[in-house]
């Protein structure tokens, strides 16, 4: 194999560096397929055989002879030079391009657009949108919108700071799901999945180009939020494609025409003609390559005519001119667009010449093509050929497809033809390639599905597809954290959509039911909490309403449903409720797993009271049904961990902690589990904060890093939440850093709000006007603060550590002090300094609570802040003896701490022992 890079027509191919240019842009092209294309360049002008491509990129692999055909198949179209790949029927594919060697890359410019006849279009909107707050690019199904807004976007990237994104709108049912589909396309998680006001709020500082694509069937969804963008995120701009203008005040219509035809019969008048020049193009590029001499131009032209210069229609018909004579196909086309309805206008007639080309296409197609194309049309997401296989094979009876399922090899076979004939594209940027429909070829799919009477049988077959794909990306492997992500996110809108059916009327709710408990875990992967909670309570509202009975799916639903309302509302009754039924369907099922996960769910919600106590009951109890074998993610050894800290008993919370650390990292599937955190970010975050009160500073710190370090790698807004709570923004208010604590507060609420996460934005809350009252800057009046939201007990905690609330006139008893915890020692010390002038001797009495607790402890951190306290309360209080050992504790305590010499409290500990006592200087 040579190692040098390979040039072929206006291609180059970089063994080395694993890439293709074409014009010196890079192609999305995976290892297999640039492994295909270096064969066939390394042999060119040979013909290489399948045992031979099999050999060198499936080496370990059996692979069937009619998947090669959909690689190369795919690559043809990737490349866009179809007469550069070859099949010789009996001898394999070849590349006809010559070979040469290449030199170094040179300095190149960027190419110019690549889509035909659009480049004024393109300069056009260039110059418009960055000044127009909202454009809707107008026209006709076919005629290029979303490729011309691909290519605009393209080159406007560097202009927004927040860059450009688009929001494919093509797969949604229904308008009420727009602003959802806007939200989780930015990433952002609502807690109101319908919120335009919080969606607006999230976007109102974004200088973004933000691309709504295919808008005309969710106008009542998009046209109100659109509205609320221009009044309320100004410096955002919308492009937005659709076949209907959206009315909205200040929208500006550009209207995409098709392109231009022929003005007259010559070949100059071919060359001129953007419609035509795309014509000749694609079929120069089909397989065969077709080309018209001089006799049939005249017939060409007019077929090009006949599609009313809709790119679409004309990539349909130009893919058919290899293998039919052009004077069948015009007639054949003619007949089909014969007759246009009197009195339609211009726009109208060219919907119906779209129509009319497809409904022509799809007559030409064999039987199997045909068959297969329809199946297709039950997809909303891209697929792949085991998808393909998986639905062409379902057994239906659509007229001409025959009663006996098709091997897999003829589905492969079929699928590759589709992709030949450009109805099916291809996306071969991955190790796997992956298909999708266009939208017009896909809702012409799936009507004409819906008529043949098979969809019930592919809709059934496409939903075990989903479920498959569910339990795969939930199968241990290592991913990369944005791998996963895009691995589930294409995945997202199939499986909407078979929840849909099964619940529709056509639908099984029962298969309904189960595919919505097993997949909770994976919109919690995604932090769709909303979205979850909504299929949840949909699955367990069928299962009220008569479907067949299902203890197993409906305890992993109630689970479900409490897990996502606990991340979004905190710790309600609503949720132990739902995990206290869960744990009895699976006590009475003996459904140990989800006994497990009932109990760990108990567990959050005691935990989330401060209910410390009885919450290290239910840990043990899980423990002790829970093997090491069958507890990967080390969840017995965290939650204990994290019980006994909050408790009080450190040593023991961070033996636990250590444990967890020092083990593998769980690798691949769904390794956040039942837990819903990144399992060591979460570890390490809660052994900075056990470290810090143990007065570690400086390791706490550097745990305290390194636990934001992987939220933040995990993509994950959970565990970023809790990485922020737990472990940086706590310390940084501990260590008296309220800038450090203000940044975090901000990176925390934002989080919290992208991913719909009130309960963890309410700790954000917290840090804000903590930080800020540390800063001496302006907050909100204690009394008012605590009344504004509702908050947990693990909030009233937080609030109390930090002296929020506490003791003021307007102030409201935070905790129960009865209740054994990690903050008593710092409340009970804030209580002594808030009474130690009017009660000194009821001060005294509480700091010498808090100094047994903190010793009890082990929390060096504590017993220092007491000491420290109590010296200076008792400094210059005329009892010398008492002041001395006073200070004398400040010494001792001082002295017990090894690292974080640069902490505030220790700083300020030394200044006290290095000033004179008070009581010795009134002497």
């Amino acid at each position: 194999m040579t190692t040098e890079s390979l040039e072929f027509g206006s291609f180059r191919l970089d063994p080395a560096q694993g890439r293709v240019t074409k014009a010196g842009r890079p192609l999305p092209l995976g290892a297999r397929a640039i492994a295909i294309l270096r064969l066939l360049a390394e042999r060119a002008p040979a013909a290489v055989g399948a045992p031979e491509i099999m050999g060198r990129v499936w080496p370990d692999l059996f692979v069937e002879e009619a998947n090669i055909r959909v690689h190369v198949s795919a690559l043809r179209k990737a490349l866009g030079e179809g007469h550069g790949i070859v099949n010789h029927p009996g001898r394999g594919y070849a590349l006809s391009l010559a070979v040469r060697a290449g030199g170094r890359d040179g300095a190149l410019s960027r190419p110019g657009a690549t889509l035909v006849g659009r480049e004024a279009d393109i300069a056009a909107l260039g110059a418009l949108l960055p000044r127009q707050r909202l454009t809707t690019l107008l026209g006709v199904g076919g005629v290029g919108k979303t490729s011309l807004a691909l290519a605009v976007a393209q080159d406007l990237a560097g202009s927004f700071a927040q860059g450009v994104t688009l929001v494919d709108l093509s797969a949604l049912p229904d308008a009420s799901l727009a602003v959802g589909r806007v939200a989780t396309t930015l990433g952002l998680r609502l807690a109101d999945a319908d919120s335009a006001a919080e969606l607006a709020a999230a976007l109102r500082d974004q200088q973004r180009l933000l691309i709504l694509d295919t808008c005309e069937h969710v106008l009542d969804g998009i046209a109100p939020l659109a509205e609320r963008f221009q009044t309320e995120a100004p410096a955002l701009r919308l492009l937005a494609t659709s076949r209907e203008p959206l009315r909205v005040e200040g929208e500006y219509l550009y209207r995409l025409a098709p392109l231009a035809l022929p003005a007259g019969e010559t070949a100059a008048d071919a060359a001129a003609a953007p419609a035509m020049r795309l014509l000749l193009e694609r079929a120069a590029a089909g397989d065969p390559p077709w080309w018209p001499g001089a006799a049939e131009l005249p017939l060409a032209i007019r077929l090009c005519r006949a599609l009313d210069g809709i790119p679409l229609a004309i990539e349909l018909a130009a893919a058919r001119l290899g293998t039919l004579p052009l004077a069948t196909l015009v007639q054949d086309l003619s007949r089909q667009l014969a007759t246009p309805v009197p009195g339609q206008a211009p726009v109208v007639d060219r919907h119906r010449t779209l129509a009319a080309t497809l409904d022509w296409s799809h007559r030409l197609l064999p039987a199997a093509e045909r068959s297969l194309l329809l199946r297709l049309g039950i997809f909303r997401g891209p697929f792949t050929l085991a998808g393909a296989v998986a639905v062409g094979a379902a057994t239906g009876t659509a007229p001409g497809a025959g009663n006996a399922a098709p091997r897999p090899a003829e589905v492969a076979e079929a699928l590759a033809e589709l992709i030949d004939r450009s109805l099916v594209a291809a996306d071969l940027g991955g190790e796997q390639p992956w298909y999708r429909l266009l939208d017009t070829i896909r809702d012409d799919a799936a009507a004409r599905l819906a008529a043949s009477g098979d969809r019930p049988a592919v809709a059934r077959c496409h939903l075990d597809r989903v479920r498959a794909r569910l339990e795969d990306l939930a199968t241990p492997r290592p991913m990369p954290p944005e791998q996963r992500q895009r691995e589930n996110r294409r995945l997202l809108d199939d499986l909407l959509a078979a929840l849909d059916w099964a619940f529709g009327p056509e639908g099984d709710a029962a298969a309904g039911v189960r595919l919505a408990a097993a997949a909770g875990p994976f919109f919690m992967q995604l932090t769709l909490v909303g979205e979850n909670r909504r299929q949840a309570g949909r699955a367990l509202a069928a299962l009220a309403g008569g479907a067949p009975p299902d203890p197993v799916a409906e305890t992993r639903l109630l689970a479900t449903l409490a897990l996502a309302t606990f991340h979004a509302d905190g710790p309600t009754q609503a949720v132990r409720d739902a995990y206290a039924r869960a744990l009895a369907l699976a006590e009475r099922a003996g459904d140990l797993p989800m006994r497990r996960h009932s109990l760990w769910g108990l567990w959050t919600w005691h935990f989330g009271e401060a209910r410390y106590a009885e919450a290290l009951h239910l840990i043990r109890d899980y423990a002790d049904c829970t093997p090491p074998d069958q507890d990967p993610l080390y969840i017995v050894d965290r939650a204990t961990g994290m019980t006994l800290t909050f408790l009080g008993e450190l040593s023991e919370g961070r033996r636990h902690a250590e444990r967890v650390l020092a083990r593998p990292a769980p690798q691949g599937g769904n390794i956040l589990g039942a837990y819903q955190f990144e399992p060591r970010s979460a570890t390490r975050a809660l052994l900075a904060r056990t470290l810090w009160l143990q007065g570690c500073a400086d390791q706490a710190r550097d745990a305290a890093r390194e636990s934001l370090e992987e939220a933040r790698a995990s993509g994950h807004g959970l565990s970023l939440c809790f990485s922020l709570t737990v472990g940086h923004c706590l310390i940084a208010m501990l260590a008296a850093e309220p800038a450090a604590a203000l940044e975090g507060a901000a990176l925390l609420l934002e989080t919290a709000r992208r991913d719909g996460l009130p309960f963890w934005g309410r700790y954000g809350t917290i840090l804000r006007q903590a930080a800020s009252a540390m800063l001496g800057r302006p907050q909100a009046p204690r009394g008012e603060f605590l009344a504004a939201e509702p908050w947990s007990a693990g909030h009233r905690e937080f609030l109390a550590v930090l002296g929020l609330g506490h003791h003021g006139p307007d102030g409201i008893d935070l905790i129960d002090p009865d209740r054994p915890s990690w903050i008593m020692p710092e409340v009970l010390r804030l209580e002594a300094m808030a009474c130690a002038r009017t009660a000194p001797a009821r001060a005294a009495l509480l700091l010498d609570r808090a100094a047994a607790m903190a010793e009890a402890q082990g929390a060096g951190f504590w017993t220092l802040r007491v000491a420290l306290s109590r010296a200076q309360a008792l400094d210059g209080c005329g009892d010398a003896a008492r002041a001395e050992a006073a200070r004398a504790g400040v010494a001792a305590a001082l002295e017990r701490l090894t690292e974080g010499f640069d902490t505030p409290d220790r700083l300020a500990a030394e200044r006290f022992l290095r000033g004179p006592p008070r009581c010795a200087t009134a002497a």
